[in-house]
């Protein structure tokens, strides 16, 4: 998937790359292979003072990736991308960790792993309150008071209600995106970070419910960079 591999050491060099040059690369490859898309592919950092961070007001909402930076180790990179076909359009949104030089999964700060989490228990939520014949406004409203009920911040704009699209009602054999993110506190960063997710899911009449068209993500993408001479290596973030 181009979104997931741009997410990946094959396109990222920590220091060099930034979120504009990632974006740009995912525009030429789905050029290179005669793709349509309905937005343009974005590349936030999360850990920068993009997207905003919760607990960050001064971050700019016109547009999140300013200052654009170039990608550090131990930085969250966050990509939204979609392709057209067949009358459709794809929406995905995905998230990954930059390892430092020599680190392995199992050094990926553990308060980002939960914020992953979350964020999907928040997905289960919505997903669950997506009854048929029930309308968006009605959903939203249930998966609200579920969440608060659990101690999750977060899901996306329009928190209120949507206005007119909002009171069409469910449909069977339908593609819906689910769109959101959930606030998380990182220990490791000492800050409030977002971590959203976005995912296709479809109505399955033999299982009478929604699932996921291509799964979701239930990791963190890894851009794994190779170990350094001690004389290089990075000073922490």
């Amino acid at each position: 998937m181009i979104a997931d591999l741009s997410v990946s050491e094959k396109v990222i060099v920590p220091g060099k790359s930034t979120s504009w040059d990632i974006e740009w690369w995912m525009r030429e490859k789905i050029q290179s292979l005669n793709y349509t898309t309905w937005f343009q592919p974005s590349v936030f950092i999360l850990t920068g003072k993009g997207f905003p961070a919760a607990d960050d007001p001064s971050a700019s909402m016109d547009d999140p990736r300013a200052p654009d930076r170039p990608i550090q180790y131990g930085d969250l990179i966050h990509t939204d991308f979609g392709v057209s076909a067949l009358g459709l359009n794809t929406d995905t949104q995905h998230i990954g960790y930059v390892l430092y030089p020599g680190e392995t999964e199992a050094d990926v700060p553990k308060g980002m792993i939960e914020g992953l989490k979350k964020v999907n228990r928040l997905q289960d939520i919505v997903k669950g309150n997506m009854k048929i014949g029930m309308t968006g406004n009605e959903i939203l409203k249930a998966s609200l008071e579920q969440m608060h009920g659990e101690g999750i911040e977060g899901m996306t704009n329009l928190q209120d209600e949507v206005p007119v699209l909002g009171d069409l009602h469910l449909l069977k054999n339908t593609y819906y995106s689910i769109e959101l993110f959930a606030e998380h506190f990182v220990p490791e960063r000492n800050r409030t970070i977002v971590f959203p997710q976005e995912e296709d899911v479809y109505w399955d009449e033999e299982a009478n419910s929604w699932q996921w068209v291509y799964g979701r993500q239930k990791e963190l993408l890894l851009i794994r960079t190779p170990a350094l001479d001690s004389e290089e290596a990075p000073a922490e973030l």
